[in-house]
């Protein structure tokens, strides 16, 4: 009796493993196209200074970069807080913004979330 109870055990114990292993697989194509967006900007900005990139003058992360395959949005960094007379000329975001993508995601230099806009 002992040793059934104790396979059953085991058995529960692996199947719960399995189901939470093959779920957190699956989580990332459960997010919405902003939740991903944050997700994706934040790992790239993380990598960038990882690699010693200097990101005070605030670069567009998305643009031309093959790791960003979000349609529509865009990952730039900016000041925080902002600093609208640099961080909203046009000259100083993404070039895709406003023609191929009409949402951002914004880090500051040091990766942290500032926000995220759906157009």
């Amino acid at each position: 009796m002992q040793k059934t109870l104790i396979i059953s055990l085991c058995v529960c114990i692996v199947a719960t493993f399995l189901a939470g292993c093959i779920t957190s697989g699956q989580s990332e194509s459960k997010l919405s196209a902003k939740e991903l967006a944050i997700k994706k900007c934040e790992e790239l900005c993380k990598e960038a200074l990882a690699q010693g990139r200097d990101l005070s003058d605030g670069p567009c992360l998305s643009t031309g970069n093959p790791k960003w395959d979000i349609e529509g949005w865009v990952c730039d960094i900016a000041h925080s807080p902002r600093i609208p007379e640099i961080d909203n000329l046009k000259e100083n975001q993404c070039p895709e913004w406003g023609v191929s993508a009409h949402s951002f995601v914004e880090f500051t230099p040091e990766c942290e979330f500032i926000r995220a806009y759906e157009g």
